[in-house]
């Protein structure tokens, strides 16, 4: 959770600024875009620990 809240801020943050400096609308442009990076993210993270937890049991 941790790590999908530390992404979740850098993408919240960086995003709109960008889409600011190319002269767009930042609310408009980067709501679905970073609720979908930080899904993406979050779904990665728990699939990665899940994958190593597995590993680590041997099943």
């Amino acid at each position: 959770m941790v790590g999908t809240s530390i992404v979740a801020a850098l993408v919240g943050f960086v995003l709109p600024w960008l889409v600011y400096r190319i002269g767009q609308d930042p609310a408009a442009a980067s709501n679905p875009i970073v609720t979908t990076i930080k899904d993406v993210s979050g779904l990665l993270t728990y699939f990665g620990i899940a994958a190593v937890l597995v590993a680590e049991l041997g099943v």
